[in-house]
């Protein structure tokens, strides 16, 4: 057979499967029985309160969960006026400051003279340290350790710590220890 012969033949099937399209019968959709009940989620089912009638529903917010609680005194977080935002006074910092290396970190520490300002602290830690929940482990335990140091720093201080890539493996105890240490040598006269 010839491409035009084939091309007859399959067109011959196809437009007689179309004329036998009229010829189908109709069949109703079944329609479901109206004794089954409607299903509803169970946040509907029980609009009232909850699924155990003994206890009343929860009012109110939850204690937070996981979180230690302060001792007395203790400040963990760092004021947001102890902070350090603009580019600039990291720049100042990191390029008119003295710096001192560490292990897992290096401290820079501007002091401005006769600045009545409280000291400012920043934080630089790269992707050079790890993935994003690394750099805000370290981060975090970098605030917590400056925030208790704030009474240690100048009036009008800029500091800025870098986070070094061996600082992603260091716990809490190795920073505090390697911040002392910048901070000592830094302060030294």
């Amino acid at each position: 057979m010839g491409r035009s012969n084939q091309w007859i033949c399959r067109h011959s099937v196809i437009s007689s499967n179309r004329s036998h399209s009229s010829e189908q019968a109709d069949v109703p959709a079944e329609q479901p029985s109206s004794a089954q009940e409607a299903r509803l989620p169970s946040s509907d089912a029980y609009p009232c309160g909850s699924r155990d009638h003994r206890r009343p529903p929860w009012q109110g917010s939850s204690a937070p969960r996981g979180l230690s609680d302060l001792l007395d005194g203790d400040h963990l977080v760092l004021p947001a006026s102890n902070r350090l935002r603009r580019s600039d006074d990291f720049r100042r910092a990191v390029r008119s400051g003295r710096r001192a290396s560490r292990r897992a970190v290096v401290l820079h520490l501007l002091v401005e003279d006769g600045c009545a300002e409280p000291p400012r602290v920043g934080f630089v830690v790269n992707k050079a340290v790890g993935n994003a929940v690394l750099r805000n482990r370290v981060h975090r335990r970098l605030r917590a350790v400056l925030a208790t140091r704030l009474p240690d720093l100048p009036a009008g201080s800029l500091t800025v710590v870098r986070a070094l890539p061996s600082s992603a493996a260091a716990s809490y105890d190795e920073l505090a220890a390697d911040v002392d240490g910048a901070l000592g040598r830094v302060l030294r006269p």
